[in-house]
């Protein structure tokens, strides 16, 4: 049975940056890449008159540079809910699998059901007139579990899990038909867990994603790290901090008593992503809700996403520019490592939370997508970082992303040291590059190093254009 639908009219929205789509109340965002779009599967928070959370249908947003999003698709509930499960369209994630989509939805405080659709923007149809997993399903277990709050996650071998529930947590593998489950649920274990409830407690709204092997299970901003998806699994930090969090995204006292307690971490609900290299994060925010409360109309903003060495996440900066966009007014500086594209190359941890781009090679692509306020007659700047005592050969073009239009040509040759490289594990220079266009406004750029010495030792820190 197709299930009805709302298409926006108007299909595209172009934002600046966060919140992604403003005061729409869009929340609870879980983002997969289809088709080289990112798709995010999200909650409706009906209205900033709300009293409680009144959410009446589900909605699918997609964009192919995560500035412009378009509305593609607006879920109602299925016939068989209850009138009050009607008003109760809770968190939600998808799936792809042998080139059909899967949207996983809580149906209410205690239901999850599935409906499918070959394209990942709908329309979906209801194959199961029923809960994938139900009140009664989640009252077998023990201890007994809440069936809600939805995750679904493929691992490398092709397998596909779903994980639920609200403080105990329940995972199982799904059926290779993906509306049904292939083993009975498994309790996961979490040691030391930590939240904004306080100590030994989780949350709702439980998501899995994987990094260098590792699994990372994650309830709101708070997350633990495992070596199987079945856990256990190891509480680490949180990847908000709100001293990375700029004053208009803050909410509350900065220095609560007891830490767990500040508003910064409450309801970061979300989803962690890759797309061509970079990493991001997507989650609630309520710093710019126009509800009285700031607590029931919600919207969601995006995050890059970078890994220390031993794994853990540093915090994550939450600004207005948020990702996939960047201010190239003169002087400004564009780091490296958000970059919208990367090959060849990864990111490198320099000091403190400062990350930069490493082991560039001949070969070394990195793309940047919405560059805005390039002026015209601009001087474009790379902040080039080398390790070795050889001297650099070589030099960078810089190509339209999409045309391939020559742009400007950066010469390596002519690197100068700055100060004694004997003193310094990374010795710095900034490099002026040769504008070829009067290109100007905004721009789609792609940066490819051509190094006659084939070196890896070379880094990026950012670009800037003065």
């Amino acid at each position: 049975m197709m299930l009805a639908a709302t298409v926006l009219s108007l299909l595209n929205v172009c934002l600046a940056g966060n919140p992604l789509v403003p005061n729409v109340g869009m929340a609870d965002p879980h983002a997969h890449v289809f088709n080289d779009r990112v798709y995010i599967y999200a909650t409706h928070d009906f209205s900033n008159n709300n009293t409680g959370f009144r959410m009446l249908d589900w909605w699918v947003w997609s964009s192919d540079d995560l500035v412009n999003w378009k509305k593609e698709y607006v879920l109602e509930p299925m016939p068989w809910e209850t009138e009050e499960e009607k008003t109760e369209c809770w968190a939600t994630d998808a799936a792809q699998r042998d080139g059909k989509y899967y949207f996983y939805v809580s149906v209410g405080p205690s239901n999850i059901a599935v409906v499918t659709s070959d394209n990942p923007g709908g329309p979906f149809s209801d194959p199961l007139g029923k809960p994938l997993v139900s009140q009664e399903d989640g009252s077998k277990l023990n201890p007994k579990a809440t069936p809600r709050d939805p995750c679904s996650f493929q691992d490398d071998d092709g397998s596909y899990y779903l994980i639920f529930g609200v403080f105990d947590y329940y995972i199982a593998k799904l059926a290779d038909n993906m509306t049904a489950l292939a083993e009975a649920p498994r309790l996961v274990t979490v040691n030391n867990a930590m939240g904004s409830f306080g100590p030994n407690k989780t949350d709702d709204k439980p998501f899995i994603h994987k990094y260098n092997k590792k699994y990372y299970l994650s309830w709101g901003c708070f997350y633990g790290i495992a070596d199987s998806v079945y856990g256990p699994y190891d509480y680490v930090g949180t990847a908000v901090d709100p001293n990375t969090i700029a004053p208009d995204f803050r909410v509350g006292p900065m220095n609560p008593e007891p830490w767990y307690t500040s508003q910064n971490y409450l309801d970061r609900h979300g989803s962690f992503f890759s797309l061509n290299g970079q990493w991001y994060y997507v989650m609630n925010d309520r710093s710019h809700s126009t509800d009285k409360t700031q607590s029931v109309y919600r919207d969601s903003v995006a995050a890059y996403v970078h890994y220390f060495s031993n794994g853990t996440i540093a915090p994550v900066v939450i600004n207005a520019e948020g990702v996939g966009r960047h201010n190239a007014t003169r002087g400004r500086l564009i780091p490296a490592v958000h970059y919208y594209s990367l090959e060849n190359a990864y990111k490198f941890h320099h000091e403190n939370n400062h990350f930069i781009v490493a082991g560039i090679t001949n070969k070394t692509v990195i793309g940047f997508k919405n560059i805005y306020n390039v002026g015209l007659g601009t001087i474009m700047s790379l902040r080039i970082g080398w390790s070795s005592f050889r001297p650099i050969s070589g030099h960078v073009e810089v190509f339209s992303y999409a045309s391939h239009e020559l742009i400007a040509v950066c010469n390596l040759d002519k690197i100068k040291h700055e100060g004694d490289i004997n003193k310094s594990i990374i010795n710095w220079n900034s490099v002026a590059c040769s504008w070829k266009t009067d290109a100007a406004g905004s721009l789609d750029l792609k940066l490819q190093f051509h190094l006659n010495t084939g070196s890896s030792d070379l880094f990026l820190e950012s670009l800037a254009f003065l």
